[in-house]
């Protein structure tokens, strides 16, 4: 399968956008080199970095003490 032909999937968005990040890449390249629109490859921009900063933030403490129920609810179970 050609490069052109290759499906995007978040992998490569992932691998393509890191590129540019760390400055291996200016966007103008990356578009160029993959038959790509500037505004498809800054919308995956955005959204890596607003799932980026989800996956930072840090979880609530009414998240922290429900899993930490859900734990003990299963110890019991698992015979552990």
């Amino acid at each position: 399968m050609d490069k052109k032909t290759q499906r995007w999937t978040a992998d490569r968005k992932a691998e393509l956008e890191l590129k540019i990040i760390k400055g291996e890449l200016t966007l103008v390249e990356a578009c160029r080199s993959n038959d790509l629109k500037q505004s498809e490859v800054e919308g995956w921009m955005d959204e890596l970095l607003k799932s980026g900063t989800r996956v930072l933030k840090t979880p609530n403490r009414d998240s922290q003490d429900e899993q930490a129920r859900e734990i003990n609810e299963m110890k019991p179970r698992s015979g552990n």
